[in-house]
Order: C-alpha cells, then sequence, then structure tokens
C-alpha cells in the first residue's frame, strides 16, 4: 500500500499522457466530416464518369452489331469472283461479235 502512496502521481501521469496519446490517435484515424462530404462528392463524380462510359460502351456495342461478319465479307468476294466470271464471258462474246461485224463489214465493201 506504501508503494502506490509513493508513486501514484507518476502513475498518474502516465495513465493521463496514455489517455491523451489514444484520444489523439483515435482523432486522427476517425475521418471528419469536412473528409466525408468530400470523399462522397468524389464517389458521385466518379460514379457519373461510370455512367457515362457504361453509355459510351453500349453504344459502341450497337454500332459493332450493324458491322460486317466474316460471312458477309465471304458472301461479298464469291459475289465478286462471280461478277469478274461473267464481266470476262461478256467481253469474249463482244469481241466475237466484234470480229462477225467486222467479217460482215468485210465481205459487203468486196460486193459493192
Amino acid at each position: 500500500m506504501e508503494y502506490i502512496r509513493t508513486y501514484w502521481p507518476i502513475a498518474f501521469c502516465v495513465i493521463q499522457i496514455v489517455g491523451i496519446w489514444a484520444a489523439w490517435s483515435i482523432r486522427h484515424g476517425l475521418a471528419s466530416k469536412e473528409d466525408l462530404s468530400t470523399q462522397s462528392d468524389l464517389i458521385v463524380q466518379q460514379a457519373d464518369k461510370v455512367k457515362d462510359l457504361e453509355h459510351e460502351i453500349e453504344l459502341l456495342e450497337v454500332q459493332f452489331r450493324h458491322m460486317p461478319t466474316g460471312s458477309d465479307f465471304t458472301t461479298v468476294k464469291v459475289e465478286l469472283a462471280k461478277l469478274c466470271s461473267d464481266s470476262t464471258s461478256t467481253c469474249n462474246y463482244v469481241r466475237n461479235l466484234d470480229a462477225a461485224i467486222k467479217r460482215i463489214e468485210s465481205h459487203l465493201l468486196k460486193e459493192k
């Protein structure tokens, strides 16, 4: 008991210092109302940006759905090959007609 009577002022000071340190640590560890309002404003801004980006992504998805696929390009390639084939045969037919017309012209010119 005498031990407590002798050292109680030192123990009281140590307890006070530890209490003040704990209060200071808790105060700095917790967020203030200003910090919370600033953070909530930032969260709202970020949420708005995310919504805008989601809208842009949806628009891009719609545009990508309308783009031609590989099968569309294959179809165009096949049709173009058919067109080239038809144009080649038409060219040959026109050459044959040209030759026939020249023969007829030369025959008619010889008889006159």
